[in-house]
Formats: structure tokens, sequence, C-alpha cells
């Protein structure tokens, strides 16, 4: 039957399939910059494996620090430390507390030693857990050198992750007309962005496993978070600038004194709100990649501020990790970093289908030279 149209016939009294809407040819994807830390390290800092297990290696500072077991007198000269690994005959320690000078003649055991106290001057009381500090050594004229001592190289290990992301569409939406991209391209660039951001997810909170009970071993990859073990600070609330200088005073002993620091959105916010002097435009930006960004110039150190949309939700926004950039990677196995397969659907299959495939890790050596800082609202 008939619809009769009262009156002017209007536009709302079109159907849907003959109205020609005015909407934007392409469908934007959200937000498809929101993948920092993946086009960091692609862009700078990504190096190529053979093996899908790599191993890192690093060696610690000589130890220059020896604590005392129980309170000392002035006048003792057998001292009881806990540990005598790294010292021998010779050697020289200072108390700070004191200032009193230590000369050792014998390592009696490896948690004693007999030793020439107030060298050079008066000696004082030690009192427990005291912290003496290595300062050098000295030796008689025409001595024979001493024993070789040095520290052990720490070697750790972490594996690649194989990362798919996956699409498709019907033969039947493929041959339509849409107006835009094909459907296809459109699910193109948005895959493209979720498996940058898998990616990214992977490298920050993924941890080290390998599981041989399926058909073929199945890999992942330890995060930065669960790599960085040394500087942890969990402020209680806000940190200061005060406080923060406090957490970057450590780190910045070691490796370059200019370092990434990758946080979640509350932490740039604090970083505008303290001294404007010390936040600058980085130049770094367009090297990484990256949009515009600043840079925090602290007493130690430099810190390039970048802005992780990864790290998000009720905990990890704020979180920030400080990274090296002479330390931190992302590997890859070779010609894995980045792989597209095309028209891998079954063979009766009446459609298309792509995926992308990455092969990823992440490494992380000399912690002390890195650091995790947090804090709770």
């Amino acid at each position: 039957m008939a619809t009769i149209i009262d009156g002017y016939r209007q536009r709302d009294d079109l159907t849907g399939e003959r109205r020609i809407y005015d909407v934007k040819d392409d469908i934007e994807t959200i937000h498809p910059e929101q993948s920092e830390v993946t086009v960091l390290f692609s862009k700078v800092a990504s190096q190529e494996t053979t093996d899908p297990k790599y191993f890192m290696h690093s060696v610690d500072e000589y130890p220059e620090w020896v604590t005392v077991n129980g309170a000392h007198n002035s006048s003792t000269t057998t001292l009881t430390v806990t540990d005598t690994s790294m010292l021998q005959d010779g050697d020289m320690l200072i108390n700070p507390a004191t200032d009193e000078r230590i000369l050792i003649t014998d390592v009696a055991s490896t948690t004693s030693l007999t030793v020439l106290r107030g060298h050079g001057g008066s000696a004082d009381s030690i009192l427990a857990a005291e912290q003496l500090l290595l300062v050098s050594d000295s030796h008689e004229e025409g001595a024979v050198t001493r024993s070789i001592k040095s520290v052990q190289v720490d070697e750790q290990y972490n594996y690649t992750q194989i990362i798919k992301t996956e699409w498709g569409v019907t033969n039947t939406e493929m041959n339509s007309k849409s107006r835009g991209k094909t459907s296809m391209e459109e699910l193109a660039r948005e895959k493209l962005y979720l498996h940058r951001k898998k990616i990214e997810k992977a490298l920050i909170y993924s941890t080290k496993a390998e599981i041989t009970t399926g058909d073929n071993t199945q890999r992942t990859t330890d995060g930065f978070i669960n790599m960085l073990t040394s500087n942890i600070y969990d402020f209680s609330m806000y940190p200061t600038e005060y406080e923060m200088d406090n957490f970057l005073e450590a780190p910045f002993t070691y490796g370059s004194k200019r370092k990434w620091f990758i946080c979640g959105p509350p932490w740039v916010t604090l970083f505008t709100r303290w001294a404007k002097g010390k936040l600058q435009i980085s130049d770094n930006a367009k090297k990484y990649g990256l949009p515009a960004m600043k840079s925090y110039e602290s007493a130690h150190g430099s810190i390039d501020i970048i802005k992780s949309h990864v790290l998000a939700g009720t905990y990890y926004k704020y979180w920030g990790m400080l990274l090296d950039p002479k330390y931190a990677k992302m590997r890859y196995l070779s010609n894995r970093k980045w792989r597209m397969y095309e028209n891998v659907q079954l063979n009766d299959a009446d459609g298309k289908k792509n995926y992308l495939l990455s092969e990823i890790g992440a490494q992380s050596q000399v912690p002390d030279a890195q650091g995790l800082a947090k804090f709770r609202q």
C-alpha cells in the first residue's frame, strides 16, 4: 500500500538508501600516533638478533664500600666486616663518619681484617654497620705485584616474542563500492596502529617465559618494567621537584648524560608545574620520529620526556621509566621486525586475509644507570 505524504516533501521523507550523506571520505583512526615507544625504538634503538634467545652482558663497577659488623673501639686492630673478597693487603679504607684512615696489613679471612688504625692521623670508634670507603692501595719499595681481582661479567638473556595482527574481508565486501578507501585499506591502517601498540605493551609489560608443552615452542619477552631492578622510587603522593632530582641522582652516576623518561600523562603534567626554566623544547623529536616534546634539565643530567599512552589506567599512568639510550634497545629476529603476509586465507575461503608479524624483544643492561619512578594520586 502506498505511503501518503501530506504537504511539501521534505528531506527526512527520503529513505536512507536514497539520501547521499556528507561524510568524510577517509575514516580516520583515532590517535594513530599513540605508540610512541614502538616508534622511538624502531627509529633509533633497535638491533637485530640471529636467535630468538639473545644474551646481554654487563659488568658492575668494582666494589668500593665495606660494611663493618659490630662496633669497634679506637684501639681495635682486627675489624670484622661482611665481606673481604674485594680487599687485599695494602688497601686503604676511610671512615667518612670520623675521617679516620685505616690501612689493611692482612686480609685474615673472608670476614676479618688486620689493620693499622688512624693511619697518618688519629683513630676513633667505629659504629656497627658503618660503611668504610675503599680509597686506594699502597706498596713497599720493590714489592711484588698482588694477586689479580676482577668483577665477574653478569650474563642475562631474554627472548623474542612473536606478535601477529590479522585482518580480512569477504569477497562480497571487497567488490562492493564504498565512499573513501576500501574496507581492506581501512583495516590495514587500523591494524597497523594496533600492531604497534601491541609491540609497545610487550616491550613495557611482558614477562620472560618459554613454553615447550605445545607442538612448537612459544616465547614471551621480558619487558622493561621487569628488567628495571635498581633505583625504584615509589612516591606515596605527587613527587616534588626536589624528590625528582633525588631520584635522578643515582642513575645519572652511570651511562649517558641524556636519558629517556617514558611516562604516563600525569607525569607530563607534573613537569609543566615545576620550574619552567628547566623545561625546554627537545631538539630530538624529529630524530625520534615523535611529535614535539620537552626535555627536563636537572642538576645531574637531561631527560627527554616521552609520553606513553600505553602507560595508562588507574595505576600505570602514574609510572615513569628512566631508560638510558646506551643500554635500552628493542631486539628483533632477522627479517622479522615488520613483515606483512598477504592472501593467507584458506584455499576455499570466499574472502581475503592478511596479517602483520613482528618477532621482537626488549633489552636492558646496567640497571644502575636506569630506574623506575611511580606515585599514587
